[in-house]
């Protein structure tokens, strides 16, 4: 994922990408196993809270439905391909004592 200024936080294209990677992906015998991180110092933050919050204000919250199918389509495609899924999660780096 990469939206590092965003904490990887998903929005529609974000989450359509994703899931069409994936898709695309699961087909290929090539790979083994699929790693997914995100950019920066985040791994993913979830929604793009700001994304939903200006659908919201706008009073256009059928624009979070493509957000909403893509997220559950990457839950699904990740459940049911045949390679692992691994999440290489990047966070708050270690204190050193």
């Amino acid at each position: 994922m990469n939206r590092p200024d965003r904490l990887n936080a998903l929005n529609n294209e974000l989450a359509m990408a994703v899931n069409d990677a994936l898709g695309r992906i699961a087909g290929d015998p090539s790979v083994a196993v699929v790693i997914i991180t995100g950019a920066g110092r985040a791994f993913c933050a979830g929604g793009d809270l700001g994304a939903m919050a200006a659908s919201r204000q706008k009073g256009a919250m059928h624009d979070l439905e493509p957000l909403l199918r893509a997220g559950m389509q990457m839950v699904l495609n990740m459940r049911t391909m045949p390679q692992p899924v691994i999440a290489a999660v990047n966070g708050a780096p270690q204190a050193r004592a």
